[in-house]
């Protein structure tokens, strides 16, 4: 009979503020004045109706926002105490650990993909985990790098990102949004408090379950550095929503202080 991995370890409070990648203060700034002119702009070139248009569609989010949540209910595997309890334990103890008031709803989608995201619709948070990846971290070495794939989504949460103005601004000034992944990757490491199993869950990103076990941990890192140090592979990001992954290893390896 298989089982699933304990993913639950005692750590320390972490505020997710602390660890906010650099530039971020600024870009924040930058994105929230040209959203505020443009929503002005358009208040007084339609005479109002831009300002009609947002208050309509506000309310009637606000009464769909239900309907969204039963449909993933309706066709996803939920995760709670009853099901997948190791990975909702440990949802548990990030959620409190960051300061969350309450845990998010987590849902196993069906995709090809290896990827996770954190999602908001008015207050109700949730995390959706795609079967490839959840799949993926069971089947290689070390399974902990679940714990680094769920901090990471959480951290998102606990950082304010998945509020509907600031994500439409994220999406919108990309390097922003960028800057959000390694801030949500820095709350991560601390989360975890172990550098090799969030190393780890971004390589499983890179290479897939397949061919982790045979990466090569050190030519790899020599890669990593290599793209770190190259100033061609931040710009290549532009119009990317993330940063390249490599680049990600690169800037978790500089974070000097874990746990």
């Amino acid at each position: 009979m298989l089982t699933f991995p304990t993913l639950t370890s005692a750590g320390p409070s972490v505020n997710a503020d602390d660890h906010v990648a650099d530039g971020t203060a600024v870009w924040t700034t930058v994105g929230y004045a040209v959203a505020g002119i443009v929503v002005l702009a358009s208040v007084v070139f339609t005479m109002g109706t831009a300002l009609v248009v947002g208050i309509v569609g506000a309310v009637i989010g606000y009464f769909t926002h239900k309907r969204v949540f039963a449909r993933l209910k309706g066709s996803h595997l939920q995760v709670n105490q009853h099901q997948l309890s190791e990975l909702f334990a440990c949802a548990q103890e990030f959620s409190s650990r960051l300061g969350l008031s309450h845990v998010p709803e987590i849902y196993v989608v069906e995709s090809s993909e290896l990827n996770a995201v954190a999602v908001k619709v008015f207050a109700r948070k949730a995390v959706l985990l795609t079967d490839d990846v959840l799949w993926g971290a069971l089947h290689v070495q070390s399974p902990q790098v679940l714990r680094f794939l769920i901090a990471h989504e959480l951290a998102h949460h606990a950082l304010g990102h998945t509020s509907f103005v600031r994500g439409s601004v994220a999406s919108t000034f990309r390097p922003l949004g960028r800057l959000d992944e390694l801030s949500a990757d820095r709350v991560a490491l601390q989360l975890v408090g172990d550098r090799d199993v969030a190393y780890e869950g971004l390589m499983l990103l890179t290479v897939g379950p397949q061919l982790l076990p045979y990466v090569n941990r050190t030519a790899l890192m020599q890669q990593v550095m290599e793209v770190g140090e190259d100033s061609r592979s931040k710009r290549s990001e532009g119009g990317l929503t993330h940063p390249l992954i490599l680049r990600r290893l690169f800037e978790l390896r500089n974070v000097s202080r874990v746990g």
